[in-house]
């Protein structure tokens, strides 16, 4: 079963598949379109999109490669920013209770013809 999309597509348009799990995104920043589609006129909607993947690189839809984007996006909004803020806070939390790999040093490790203590 696929996760659960991230919150984080508030601030992207879901472009076309970019392998088998992810999606492309565009930054809405990037783009220069910060209202909703709604408040937009339909048609300048699409005709933004359909000549997106031409003027903006997308990331990889994936939290952690959209979080790092807004982060460091000149063109993002406040909200989208402490958004990312948050996702990113939320990994290093998960990062700090993972079982660290320093305390499996006395495991023998084979690289190549080489054995590693």
């Amino acid at each position: 079963m696929p996760a659960a999309p991230t919150k984080l597509w508030e601030f992207f348009h879901r472009g076309e598949k970019q392998n088998t799990s992810y999606h492309k995104a565009y930054c809405l920043g990037c783009i220069g379109i910060a209202a909703e589609p709604t408040d937009v006129d339909d048609t300048l909607w699409r005709a933004v999109f359909v000549s997106a993947p031409m003027q903006v690189t997308p990331v990889l839809g994936e939290q952690r490669a959209m979080a790092a984007h807004l982060n460091c996006c000149p063109y993002a909004s406040e909200k989208a920013r402490e958004a990312a803020q948050k996702i990113r806070e939320k990994n290093a939390m998960v990062k700090k209770t993972a079982p660290d790999a320093d305390n499996y040093t006395s495991i023998p490790a084979v690289i190549g013809i080489w054995w590693i203590w």
